[in-house]
């Protein structure tokens, strides 16, 4: 449930310094929105990358989606191998599991791919 989910949040969290950056020139240097989503009516749709390089993490590239509408929506994941780590606010549970510059589909709710 709910509980589970936070306290996994909290853990990723505290296992990547790329989702703790404290300054906010680190924050401006390090995180840029993504142009390519889903926008308007239909699309609703928040995308962003972090630079998890610059601040050592593990995840040297990091794409965050946020859906915010009921329905699906594609997202073509820039080439890659990208790692997914939350598909639509769940922990993914088989480690490995990896896509490869494909489209991927977002609902409502988190989604987090890295490398």
């Amino acid at each position: 449930g709910t509980f589970e989910y936070v306290k996994q949040l909290i853990k990723m969290r505290k296992e990547h310094p790329a989702f703790r950056m404290t300054s906010a020139e680190a924050i401006r240097n390090n995180i840029t929105f993504l142009d390519d989503v889903p926008k308007g009516i239909f699309g609703g749709v928040i995308g962003y990358s972090i630079n998890g390089a610059a601040v050592n993490d593990s995840w040297k590239k990091i794409l965050v989606y946020l859906g915010g509408e009921q329905g699906r929506r594609t997202i073509h994941l820039p080439p890659g191998n990208w790692k997914c780590a939350i598909w639509d606010n769940d922990f993914m549970h088989t480690p490995g599991m990896e896509e490869y510059g494909k489209d991927i589909f977002i609902e409502r709710g988190c989604t987090i791919y890295y490398q």
